[in-house]
């Protein structure tokens, strides 16, 4: 049996079905004569007829008599959502990623982070104010060398 034979015998399985008085005449005959003298042919017909069964076997379950209804309540629902402002809307999803384990630690995280900013600040602020003293002392000292050297003599 060649592996062509065979690929054309599986697209006939997924086309007509493993039920071969289903098949073409003409072809039929041909397969039949195949399938008694190739084991691979036989296998893939078994797992074809198989599927079948365990395919026919399941149950047609009916949907509930309300389902129409339950979809059209759940649509108007979502059609009746809030309308949020954009700002709004991106802020409510930038937050709803925070979460705390305990709403105890939420105000202990919130200390923690203003001390922080806190602290930010005021180092901030005092670099800034060293910054001025340092540069008014050098200021001063340049104008002091500036005053006792004048023109290169020593007053």
């Amino acid at each position: 049996m060649s592996e062509t034979d065979k690929e054309k015998f599986e697209e006939n399985l997924q086309i007509y079905g493993a039920d071969l008085d289903t098949w073409s005449d003409e072809s039929a005959q041909y397969w039949v004569e195949a399938l008694a003298d190739s084991h691979e042919l036989r296998k893939l017909h078994a797992e074809y007829k198989k599927l079948e069964e365990i395919l026919l076997s399941r149950k047609y379950e009916e949907p509930s008599q309300d389902l129409a209804d339950r979809i059209s309540y759940a649509a108007l629902q979502r059609g009746r959502a809030k309308k949020t402002s954009p700002i709004k809307g991106f802020l409510d999803e930038l937050l709803s990623g925070i979460h705390f384990p305990l709403p105890r630690y939420a105000l202990a995280s919130l200390l923690v982070f203003s001390m922080l900013i806190s602290g930010f600040a005021t180092g901030y602020a005092l670099s800034e104010q060293s910054y001025s003293q340092t540069t008014e002392a050098y200021v001063t000292q340049s104008d002091i060398y500036d005053f006792l050297y004048y023109e290169g003599e020593m007053l």
